[in-house]
C-alpha cells in the first residue's frame, strides 16, 4: 500500500467510519465489536475511489445485514450471543 492508498485509508477511517459504525450499532441494538483492517482493504491505484468501494463493498451490506438479523428479538439474541 503506498502513501495514496494509507492517506485515503486513514481519511476514509477518520472521516466516514465513525458514522458507519454509529449505523452498526443501531442497527444491531448494542454495541457490535467489528475490527477493520484497512491496509488489507487498500487496493493500489484505487485511492480515490475508497469511499465509494468501502461503503458498498463493505459497510452498507454489513449495516443491512445487521438489521436483517436484528428484526426480532430471536436475532437481536443469537446476534449478542455471537
Amino acid at each position: 500500500m503506498g502513501l495514496a492508498e494509507r492517506r485515503a485509508a486513514l481519511a476514509f477511517s477518520t472521516e466516514e467510519y465513525p458514522g458507519w459504525r454509529s449505523k452498526f450499532d443501531q442497527a444491531a441494538c448494542f454495541e457490535v465489536p467489528v475490527e477493520v483492517a484497512w491496509d488489507e482493504l487498500a487496493v493500489d491505484g484505487y485511492a480515490d475511489d475508497y469511499s465509494a468501494f468501502f461503503t458498498k463493498v463493505y459497510f452498507r451490506p454489513l449495516a443491512e445485514a445487521l438489521a436483517a438479523i436484528t428484526i426480532d428479538d430471536l436475532g437481536k439474541d443469537a446476534l449478542k450471543a455471537g
